[in-house]
């Protein structure tokens, strides 16, 4: 996947962004997150650049993407829970 447009291509390049200007290029905290690890940048500068704790920062990087079906609508990637119905067919 390629960065939006206005991203830094750098490590040194994203140090010249503060955190609200790399959020509003990215779109998200977690798509920055995703952005900066991309280029190179460890879970600790990523949660000072940001100003959030480094926990977030490795638990974004942790946690697979949602899959997007054709439509935009999130599909869990890995889930481990049923709904009702399938739970129901399981039984019969």
């Amino acid at each position: 996947m390629a960065p939006p447009e206005g991203a830094p291509q750098t490590v040194e390049d994203a140090e010249k962004f503060t955190d609200l200007q790399l959020i509003a290029v990215y779109g998200n905290k977690s798509n920055t997150i995703r952005g900066l690890a991309a280029l190179g940048m460890k879970p600790g500068p990523i949660s000072k650049k940001l100003g959030i704790i480094y926990q977030h920062a490795r638990n974004v990087l942790k946690r697979p993407l949602k899959k997007t079906d054709a439509n935009g609508t999130a599909t869990a990637a890995t889930t481990q829970s049923t709904t009702a119905e399938e739970a129901q067919t399981k039984a019969a």
